[in-house]
């Protein structure tokens, strides 16, 4: 949120609607039965963000793309200082999601023109 004021441009709304979802499966934790442990709702792995055995978030809604940022950030895929640049020139942070610009990300969210 302090980066869409800041900027003075985004769709929070977009972002809040998707808060808890992002929350649930990237830092949710589970109960397996079988094998008496918890375990976390997604597998995934920021220091190797292209391994073959994770799952994939794929986030159509482009508009909630600083809520996606915040909590790639968060899962360790990039610095959270990087958040800082939301939206500057020659940011990885654009105003909707762009793969190959940001770990974690494996396609575009929303209209791209």
């Amino acid at each position: 949120m302090d980066n869409i004021s800041k900027t003075k441009s985004g769709h929070p709304g977009g972002s809040l609607s998707a808060t808890d979802i992002l929350t649930c499966l990237y830092f949710g934790r589970i109960y397996n039965s079988r094998r008496n442990r918890l375990e976390n709702v997604m597998n995934y792995d920021p220091c190797d963000p292209l391994w073959e055995g994770r799952d994939r978030v794929i986030m159509s809604k482009g508009h909630a793309a600083p809520g996606l940022y915040a909590t790639l950030a968060r899962a360790g895929f990039f610095d959270c200082q990087v958040m800082k640049i939301y939206k500057k020139i020659d940011s990885p942070l654009e105003g909707h999601p762009a793969m190959y610009q940001v770990l974690g990300m494996i396609r575009n969210g929303g209209p791209r023109g």
